[in-house]
């Protein structure tokens, strides 16, 4: 990604005191330089801020979408790759499996290697919003093992499912970028003092 010189080195200060403070004592120190980072336009700072809303047992779920959303219109792969699996669990924002297989399908074409074998595995199965299509679930698995992605039901799958290698795919049917709009908000939940959670 290119970005300005002074968020790389805000977000590079604030990388180095994360690496370095193993017990949090540091922690406001770099989320103000992460949050400078990021409002200069520093995707990494807006994806690693979407990523401490959840560290440590953290649950702000929505402000993770919201950063990860700032990210992927960034460019990142891995924030969309996110985006896909909030969505698919319905964390921070409405539970759309559609809509998570879109992201999954963006942040295999930006080179996730993870998003490549799961979007495999949705055009393989015909979930996700996908129509079932082996031949472009064969092609997003020997991307995600040629990105080097390791699993170990990867290879078995590629096998079985070379015989549609020289079939026509159908990922070129979907719309390029899912964040064409917001991310719906998921219901407010209440926790009551046994610990569950209910929609209020």
């Amino acid at each position: 990604m290119n970005y300005s010189r002074e968020s790389e080195e805000l977000y590079n200060q604030a990388i180095a005191i994360i690496e370095e403070d193993v017990d949090f004592e540091r922690w406001g120190e770099a989320e103000e330089l992460l949050l400078q980072s990021a409002a200069a336009g520093n995707g990494d700072a807006m994806y690693r801020l979407g990523l401490a809303c959840l560290e440590d047992g953290g649950t702000d779920y929505e402000g993770a979408v919201a950063w990860y959303q700032k990210a992927a219109r960034c460019g990142l792969p891995q924030a969309y790759y996110f985006l896909s699996l909030m969505s698919e669990q319905g964390e921070g924002c409405k539970k759309d499996e559609a809509l998570s297989g879109r992201y999954c399908l963006k942040a295999a074409r930006l080179g996730d290697a993870e998003a490549m074998f799961w979007t495999g595995i949705y055009f393989n199965e015909g979930t996700h919003g996908f129509k079932k299509s082996p031949a472009t679930a064969y092609k997003f698995l020997l991307k995600a093992r040629n990105a080097g992605f390791a699993n170990d039901n990867l290879n078995r799958m590629i096998s079985r499912l070379q015989d549609y290698s020289d079939e026509e795919t159908i990922d070129g049917r979907f719309p390029e970028d899912p964040l064409q709009g917001p991310v719906e908000p998921a219901p407010k939940e209440e926790k009551s003092w046994w610990g569950f959670a209910g929609a209020v």
